[in-house]
């Protein structure tokens, strides 16, 4: 009590895609927020993917069969069951275009030794690697749960 209240406002800069194949319109934000994280948010939207069946209801003999593969949505016609998978890549080109990839390494058993046993526990070292002609540098330098 009797601090003041600060608000601040949050920005965030959202770059949106929306590409058309088929009958979906595919929509991708990338969402870039101020603390330096980057997020995306992916959905489909369209005329629904159907076919054409012989029943008119779930009471029909032939339903069961006929929404074996996706559910009654009006009289003789099934909205058919099915996926949309996104896979993304995303190349920052740190330090230019002529770095190649790197990844996480083991840390060196002088590292692991250098903590106390009470430490070691399940855990080992992992470096983080980005390799650049310019130069080479450990980004992230820390322990992980095996």
């Amino acid at each position: 009590m009797g601090k003041p209240n600060v608000s601040t406002e949050r920005r965030e800069l959202v770059v949106r895609w929306i590409s058309t194949v088929g009958n979906y319109d595919y929509i991708f934000d990338w969402v870039f927020h101020e603390n330096g994280t980057i997020g995306i948010d992916a959905g489909a939207t369209g005329i629904e993917a159907v076919k054409g069946v012989q029943a008119k209801t779930m009471h029909d003999p032939s339903a069961k069969e006929d929404t074996r593969y996706g559910t009654l949505i009006d009289h003789n016609i099934v909205g058919t069951t099915h996926q949309h998978i996104y896979n993304f890549r995303l190349d920052l080109d740190v330090d230019g275009g002529e770095q190649h990839a790197g990844g996480h390494g083991p840390g060196s058993e002088a590292e692991y030794r250098r903590r106390p046993a009470h430490q070691h526990h399940g855990r080992s070292i992992s470096t983080l690697l980005l390799a650049s002609r310019k130069r080479r540098r450990n980004l992230i330098q820390a322990p992980f749960v095996c």
